[in-house]
C-alpha cells in the first residue's frame, strides 16, 4: 500500500476510533448504577468537560511546563520525561476534577456510586480527545493500529479509573456528610495522581511496562470494590429511611420488598424502585439543617413523592 494511502486511511479512522469506543464504555458504565441511574444529560456534561474543558486546561499547563523545563535544563529528553511523569499527573487529575466542585451541589449528584459514574465519564471524555490527538500524530506510522489498541484499552481506561476514584470519594462525602470539603477531594486526588504517574513512568521506561499494567489492574480492582461498597451503603441507608417512614405510618409495609428491584425488566417496577430511592434520599437530606424556606420545599417534595409511591404501589 502506498504511504500516502495508508496515512489517509489511518487519518480518516482516527476520529471514529477515538470516539466510538469511549461512548460504548460510557454507555456500559452508565447502566451499572442500580438504584437511581444518573441523568443522561449530566453524564454527558461530565463527558464533555473531560473532552473539552479538562484537556484544554491540562494541555496549556503541560505545554508551559515542558517549554520552561527545556529552557532551564537545556535537555529536551529530560523535559519531556519530567512533564509526562510528574507535571501531567499533577495537572490533568485536578483539571478533570474541577467540575465536581459545581456538580456535587446538584441534587442529581446523590452518592458515591453517582460520583464513580460521573468521574468515569470525565475520564472517558478526556481519553477520547487525547486519543484522537495521538492517533492523528501517528497516522503516517506503521505502529498506528497498535497505538489505537493500547491507548483505547489502557491509557483511556487509566483516565476513567483515576477520575472515577476521585468522583466516588467526593460523592460519598456528600452522601455521608451532606457536603464536600477540599480535604475529601485531595483524598481522592492522591491515589489518582500516583496511579497516573506510575502509568506514565512505565510508558516512558519500557523495562517497567509491567508495573504500569499492574497499577491499572490494581486501581480497577479498587474502583470496583468502592463502587460495590457504595451500592451496599446506599441500599442500607435507603432501607433504613423507608423503614422509619413505615414505622411512622407514612408508607405501608409492602413498600420495602418492592423498592429493591431496580434490575428487573419490568419498567413500572424499575420506576417504582427509583421513586422509593428518591424518597429515601430526600428524607435523609431532611435530617440535615435547612433554612426555613428550604424546609418547606423539602416537606412538599416528600409529600409529593409519598403520594406518587402510594399511587404506583397499586400498579406493580
Amino acid at each position: 500500500m502506498p504511504d500516502w494511502l495508508q496515512t489517509s486511511i489511518q487519518s480518516f479512522f482516527s476520529l471514529p476510533f477515538a470516539v466510538v469506543p469511549m461512548l460504548v464504555f460510557l454507555g456500559i458504565a452508565h447502566r451499572l448504577n442500580r438504584y437511581q441511574p444518573a441523568p443522561v444529560w449530566l453524564v454527558l456534561l461530565h463527558f464533555a468537560w473531560g473532552a473539552l474543558g479538562a484537556t484544554t486546561i491540562a494541555s496549556a499547563i503541560n505545554s508551559f511546563a515542558e517549554n520552561t523545563l527545556m529552557f532551564l535544563a537545556m535537555n529536551t529528553g529530560l523535559a519531556v520525561f519530567t512533564t509526562a511523569v510528574i507535571v501531567a499527573p499533577l495537572s490533568e487529575e485536578p483539571a478533570k476534577a474541577i467540575l465536581f466542585f459545581f456538580t456535587t451541589r446538584l441534587k442529581q449528584f446523590h452518592h458515591g456510586s453517582d460520583g464513580v459514574i460521573y468521574g468515569v465519564a470525565v475520564g472517558f471524555g478526556f481519553g477520547m480527545t487525547e486519543n484522537y490527538l495521538y492517533f492523528m500524530q501517528a497516522a503516517a506510522s506503521d505502529e498506528w493500529l497498535s497505538l489505537v489498541v493500547a491507548r483505547t484499552l489502557f491509557s483511556a481506561m487509566l483516565h476513567a479509573i483515576a477520575t472515577g476514584i476521585v468522583g466516588g470519594i467526593m460523592g460519598y462525602s456528600k452522601f455521608a456528610r451532606g457536603k464536600v470539603s477540599p480535604g475529601w477531594m485531595l483524598l481522592g486526588l492522591l491515589p489518582a495522581i500516583v496511579l497516573h504517574g506510575i502509568w506514565n513512568f512505565s510508558a516512558k521506561v519500557p523495562s517497567f511496562n509491567g508495573l504500569g499494567f499492574l497499577a491499572i489492574a490494581s486501581a480497577f480492582g479498587i474502583l470496583t470494590t468502592l463502587f460495590i461498597l457504595f451500592l451496599y451503603l446506599e441500599r442500607r441507608v435507603i432501607k433504613r429511611e423507608l423503614h422509619e417512614e413505615i414505622i411512622r405510618g407514612g408508607l405501608p409495609q409492602s413498600v420495602l420488598p418492592s423498592s429493591f428491584t431496580a434490575t428487573t425488566n419490568n419498567e413500572k417496577t424499575k420506576a417504582f424502585s427509583r421513586l422509593c430511592t428518591e424518597f429515601a434520599l430526600e428524607r435523609l437530606a431532611g435530617k440535615r439543617e435547612y433554612r426555613h424556606e428550604e424546609k418547606v420545599l423539602h416537606l412538599e417534595r416528600l409529600q409529593t413523592l409519598r403520594s406518587q409511591i402510594l399511587h404506583h404501589l397499586s400498579d406493580i
